[in-house]
């Protein structure tokens, strides 16, 4: 399933979902409900081919009326009033079962369609959060969002109350047939002879629509993903005047799912209009046949109007079903993305909390021992050759190096946001393969270059980052705030800890942003500080207070720091010194100075850089 979603990944024909698989996740109230709902569809289909019994009678009383002289005696005039009233009631009565029957199966089969449906939703949603890093890099975020609202919706249009039109449209021709055969088997044998051409064609057109529905909707995820990455980054798109170029590639999205709607349209038209065509044939034979019964006296009027309005009936039946069938056929389509992610397990699972030993108490010791690895988007590029680092637990690193040299990959390894390809990775001793790895997780806090804040108050933001079922008081995210030197410019706002943060924390700087992520971190009283160039996107003013922070929160820590600015590293206990994915120096400040080798002439060129701005 995985690979229907890569980007660039070839595309395979994927198998439909059987009807049964569509409602794997009704529990046993959704059960008992569909298990009503289908009783009622059924008795709804059986409604229609009993009109036509009462028709057909009442047409045949008529019928008797007209060719017994019935004008000429009130006895017949008298009979026909008496007929007719009973026929009207029998048509009343029938009106209101309809009307019940049709109520309970439009609510029943809308409550377990609803049902299933958030069900389904609530599980797609929490596989995608299961999935690996990897998984995600794939992906766009545009893309799962599209996913999660259009295909969950096609699917529970698909077994809510269009399933439940397809049971009793098929009801209404199965019991249509048994009545058309019951009054006259001859017509109803010619007939027959010609209606698996109608119902052939309503079967293909469901395939149909159910692949084309599948590319339909990979079609609108990639122009989903294009709008959302624009409308993310619109600041960027505005002062690059890059309006027309990203609306041009909006454009060439839109038109690769306008030319699939386009195909899905041939289809249905098509197949509509060749559905409706066999119908009406099918009216011309049975006509035309039931009249030469008639003149040779094989069946009366009446017994040829019941067969062929029960025959007629469950024609009409099979065409009205054929949007019914197209709509489930879509939605096994789309099942196929759904269900594929759902049943899709993660390679490093950070939901489950029941496989892998518990990190509570560990000291922070860290090693990496002939680490491999490169990542699952482009396995052909090697960004860690063979590395070697050791951290004792409460010790200060820093890792430093050229662009690319596979700096942040350690703190995606050491985090378990990867699994090194060869080599292992080290947590006091024990792989962290075999930790679990919510456990794990809840032992480091992690600052990004980039701080990433919800559209909540700060304190809530602060608040998420806490581990455990209890939630951490205002006292303890004032004193988080305190130590990450962030309470001041919170307390200096207008609401205080109640101040919105906007959406990725807009309404506030970036030092003010920085600074709230080291509080994150810090309420979850980490043993292990994992920096991935905290400073390097600040200025000086905002640098300096959150080195500030950043030098009391590592404070008996181990803490891994990646570094651009190599003055914020100068006080690490060792410093290595990472080129093409491998340490090529280690030590403290003044001893990779006095070596004059690697780190020294990172020192110079940036000092020189320094000089010239």
């Amino acid at each position: 399933m995985f690979s229907k979603y890569k980007k660039g990944a070839k595309k395979e024909k994927m198998p439909m979902v059987s009807i049964l698989k569509l409602f794997r996740f009704a529990d046993r109230l959704d059960k008992v409900l569909l298990g009503i709902g289908m009783v009622a569809a059924c008795a709804s289909g059986v409604t229609m081919p009993l009109m036509t019994v009462i028709f057909s009678d009442l047409s045949g009383e008529f019928l008797t009326f007209n060719f017994t002289g019935g004008m000429d005696s009130e006895e017949n005039r008298q009979t026909l009033d008496s007929e007719t009233r009973k026929y009207c009631w029998y048509f009343l009565g029938l009106g209101l079962g309809t009307w019940v029957i049709a109520m309970v199966q439009k609510l029943v089969w809308g409550i377990a369609s609803e049902r299933i449906g958030k069900r389904v939703r609530e599980r797609f949603y929490e596989a995608i959060l299961r999935q690996e890093i990897g998984w995600f890099e794939g992906l766009s975020t545009g893309e799962l969002t599209t996913r999660i609202s259009g295909d969950v919706n096609v699917v529970q249009g698909g077994i809510g109350e269009k399933f439940s039109f397809v049971v009793q449209y098929v009801t209404t021709f199965v019991v249509g047939v048994i009545l058309a055969f019951t009054k006259g088997w001859q017509l109803t044998l010619v007939v027959l002879a010609v209606l698996p051409v109608v119902a052939g064609s309503a079967s293909l057109m469901g395939i149909l629509l159910a692949r084309s529905t599948s590319g339909g909707q990979d079609a609108y995820a990639a122009a989903g993903s294009v709008a959302d990455e624009v409308l993310g980054s619109i600041k960027t798109v505005m002062a690059f005047g890059g309006e027309e170029r990203e609306a041009k590639r909006y454009r060439e999205k839109i038109e690769a799912a306008r030319a699939t709607g386009q195909r899905k349209a041939w289809v249905v038209g098509g197949s509509m209009g060749f559905i409706m065509f066999s119908v009406y044939s099918v009216y011309a034979l049975g006509f035309w046949y039931g009249g030469k019964l008639v003149r040779e006296g094989r069946m009366d009027a009446a017994e040829v109007l019941n067969a062929f309005f029960a025959l007629l009936i469950g024609g009409f039946a099979i065409g009205n079903a054929a949007p019914s069938i197209a709509a489930v056929g879509s939605a096994r389509g789309a099942a196929v993305a759904v269900f594929g992610v759902i049943d899709r397990k993660s390679a490093i699972d950070a939901v489950d909390t029941e496989h892998g030993c518990s990190a509570d108490g560990v000291r922070g010791e860290i090693t990496l021992r002939g680490v491999h690895f490169a990542y699952p988007t482009r396995p052909e590029v090697a960004v860690l050759r063979g590395m070697d680092v050791h951290v004792a637990a409460g010790q200060r690193v820093a890792l430093v190096g050229e662009s690319g040299s596979g700096k942040s990959t350690l703190v995606g390894l050491v985090s378990r946001l990867y699994d090194a390809e060869q080599g292992t990775v080290l947590v006091d001793g024990v792989d962290v393969r075999e930790y679990n790895v919510r456990s794990l997780r809840q032992q480091m806090g992690v600052i990004m270059q980039t701080p990433v804040l919800f559209g909540q108050s700060i304190h809530r933001n602060i608040v998420w980052g806490a581990t455990g079922d209890r939630e951490p008081t205002r006292d303890e995210v004032v004193a988080a705030c305190k130590a990450a030197n962030a309470h001041d410019f919170i307390s200096a706002l207008p609401d205080g800890y109640d101040t919105l943060c906007g959406e990725r924390g807009a309404q506030l700087s970036g030092g003010q942003k920085q600074r709230i992520a080291i509080a994150r971190a810090l309420i979850r009283n980490p043993r292990i500080l994992l920096l991935d160039e905290a400073t390097s996107a600040l200025d000086s003013q905002s640098e300096a207070a959150v080195q500030q922070a950043l030098d009391a929160a590592a404070h008996g820590r181990t803490t891994i720091t990646v570094a651009h600015r190599l003055s914020t590293v100068r006080d690490a206990d060792i410093i290595f010194v990472v080129s093409q994915g491998v340490v090529v120096e280690a030590g403290s400040h003044d001893q990779l100075l006095a070596q004059g080798g690697a780190y020294a002439r990172l020192v110079e060129a940036q000092q020189l850089r320094q000089n010239l701005e």
